[in-house]
C-alpha cells in the first residue's frame, strides 16, 4: 500500500514537473482535469488526490480499486470517482477547501471480473458533470469504467448531451479501443477520452475535426510506460452535432 501511495505521489508530481515546463515554453494555461485509469486508486488514497486537486483547482477522474458496494456489505464493486473541488467558504476562514465526490459505477463487467467472487456490476446513475458561466452551461461531460463505454445504448443517450467523454480503462486489447474512439467521436460528435493503464499503454484523446491530423489529439502507446500526456481542448467546437 505505502508502494502504491508513493507511486501515485510520485506522478502528481510529475504532472506538475512537467506542466510547469509547458508554462515555460510560453503555453500558458491550467489544469483543469485529471484522468487516472481503471483500478489505479486505492480508496485511502484519495485525500492524496485531494490534495492535487486542491492546488489545481482542477477536476479529477479516478479508477477506483475494487471498493465497498454502497448498498450491499458483502459485495464490492468496480467504479470510478469524480472529484470535484468547491469555492473555499469564509466561515472556514478561507483554508478548507470542500470537495464532492461522485462514485461513478460499472455496470458491464470484464469477462475476467463476471468470476470474481462477490463483484457486482453496478451503476445506479450516469453523472453529468457541467461547466456554468452567468447561469449558462459552457460544457459538459461524463465518464465510464472501461467496458461499460461499448454500451451502445448508454452512448446514443449521451450524445447531444455531453461534450466530452471520459473513458478509464484498464484494457489489454488495445486495437479495438483505438477502433471504438475513432468511432465514438463521429457516433457522439465529441472529444474522446480513453485513459489506459500503463501496463498495456493504448491512451488517446481524439474529436471529429475535419482536418485528418486534427483529429488524433493524443496518442500513447507502448507497454510498462508511466506516462503523462497533456492536451488542450476546445470543448465548444462541437455544440451543433449533426443530426441523422
Amino acid at each position: 500500500q505505502k508502494r502504491v501511495k508513493r507511486h501515485i505521489s510520485d506522478l502528481l508530481q510529475l504532472t506538475l514537473k512537467a506542466f510547469k515546463t509547458r508554462e515555460e515554453a510560453d503555453q500558458k494555461g491550467s489544469i483543469n482535469l485529471v484522468v487516472f485509469p481503471e483500478l489505479s486508486i486505492h480508496e485511502t488514497d484519495v485525500k492524496v488526490l485531494e490534495r492535487f486537486a486542491d492546488k489545481m483547482n482542477c477536476l479529477i477522474f479516478a479508477g477506483l480499486l475494487y471498493c465497498n458496494h454502497p448498498e450491499k456489505v458483502d459485495k464490492f464493486v468496480n467504479a470510478g470517482m469524480w472529484i470535484i473541488p468547491q469555492k473555499r467558504r469564509k466561515d472556514d476562514d478561507g483554508k478548507t477547501r470542500r470537495f464532492h465526490e461522485l462514485l461513478q459505477g460499472k455496470l458491464n463487467l470484464a469477462n475476467n471480473e463476471i468470476s470474481i467472487d462477490k463483484l457486482e456490476g453496478y451503476r445506479p446513475v450516469q453523472w453529468i458533470i457541467r461547466g456554468c458561466c452567468d447561469g449558462k452551461t459552457q460544457w459538459s461531460m461524463t465518464a465510464s469504467i472501461c467496458y461499460d463505454s461499448t454500451d451502445i445504448k448508454l452512448a446514443a443517450d449521451l450524445r447531444d448531451i455531453v461534450d466530452c467523454y471520459v473513458v478509464s480503462a484498464y484494457n489489454q486489447d488495445v486495437g479495438t479501443f483505438d477502433i471504438m474512439a475513432e468511432a465514438m467521436r463521429y457516433h457522439m460528435y465529441n472529444h474522446t477520452i480513453i485513459a489506459n493503464c500503463g501496463e498495456f499503454g493504448g491512451s488517446t484523446i481524439q474529436a471529429p475535426y475535419n482536418r485528418p491530423y486534427e483529429r488524433i489529439i493524443v496518442h500513447s502507446h507502448g507497454k510498462k510506460q508511466a506516462v503523462v500526456s497533456f492536451a488542450k481542448l476546445r470543448l465548444g467546437d462541437f455544440e451543433k452535432r449533426p443530426q441523422y
